[in-house]
């Protein structure tokens, strides 16, 4: 698909797509912490990308997964978790009290820095980012019996944004979640992510089985976002092409293209008429 739609007759963006640091900027620090956010405001960049979920308490956590384990995380003395932490069963004080994230060597970035940090709360990023113009897209996470339900989630998340002047938007993984958060509140900016890729999942697989429904006409990217009342569609670049694109700008639906890596790529991309890029090397992006 991609050697398809970066030929001749695609059209170059008039203004080039934004870009967002993927998990704070997951490849120079841990992900999703105080040390990755930083970096991000010394960097200058324009958005971070995070995942948000909610504690036993009703707080806003930044995390990727629902769940806490070893060995990304351990206990605050450094020993490990036997079995996983789920992070919804938990106040936010007994989390960040005994757990630490980012004290271990991640294969996938070999040279990002090790830093054992505890879990960033959203009222803590908010503060860190201060008086600066830094953009939040903030991750909704949630997925049944592993975390708080949408509606609950969508009213604390919208609660906690409140008092937040810089422009910031929320993503759902699924088209119940984009509803909750659009009935909280019709006037947030809600994007839908596609496919749908909850915790734990194959997202390889995933993709390649969205491919594959996109071909057969059985899935439509567009089509779910003009469902659930998004404002925005996520989709992976792998599977992203021209007739989405064209779709979406028709439909008055932005798109986002995830996660972009490869030098190559984010060349490309950065071309394309697309409202933006997510990527875990921002700092390799010649559109930032």
């Amino acid at each position: 698909m991609l050697l398809i739609f970066l030929g001749c007759g695609f059209l170059k963006a008039k203004d080039p797509p934004g870009v967002e640091a993927h998990r704070m900027g997951t490849s120079l620090f841990p992900e999703n912490s105080a040390s990755a956010l930083n970096n991000a405001l010394e960097q200058g960049w324009p958005a971070v990308e995070m995942d948000v979920l909610l504690t036993a308490d009703g707080q806003v956590v930044v995390n990727h997964d629902p769940y806490i384990e070893s060995p990304r995380c351990t206990h605050a003395d450094g020993s490990a978790f036997s079995e996983r932490l789920w992070i919804f069963e938990h106040d936010l004080a007994d989390l960040k009290a005994d757990v630490l994230c980012g004290g271990a060597v991640r294969e996938e970035f070999p040279d990002a820095a090790v830093i054992a940090e505890p879990l960033q709360s959203l009222q803590e990023v908010k503060a860190a980012v201060g008086s600066g113009d830094l953009q939040l897209h903030l991750d909704l996470k949630v997925q049944e019996g592993r975390t708080a339900d949408a509606a609950t989630s969508a009213a604390a998340l919208r609660a906690e944004m409140a008092d937040f002047p810089n422009h910031w938007w929320v993503t759902g993984g699924t088209e119940d979640v984009v509803a909750a958060l659009d009935t909280e509140d019709p006037d947030m900016e809600i994007w839908l992510d596609w496919p749908p890729l909850p915790a734990d999942s194959d997202s390889t697989a995933r993709v390649l089985a969205a491919l594959m429904e996109l071909e057969l006409g059985t899935g439509d990217p567009v089509a779910a976002a003009r469902r659930s009342g998004a404002d925005g569609i996520g989709v992976p670049y792998q599977i992203l092409d021209l007739n989405t694109v064209e779709g979406a700008e028709s439909a008055g639906i932005l798109v986002q293209a995830w996660v972009i890596n490869g030098q190559v790529a984010l060349d490309r991309y950065c071309e394309w008429p697309i409202h933006s890029l997510i990527s875990d090397y921002p700092q390799r992006a010649p559109c930032l």
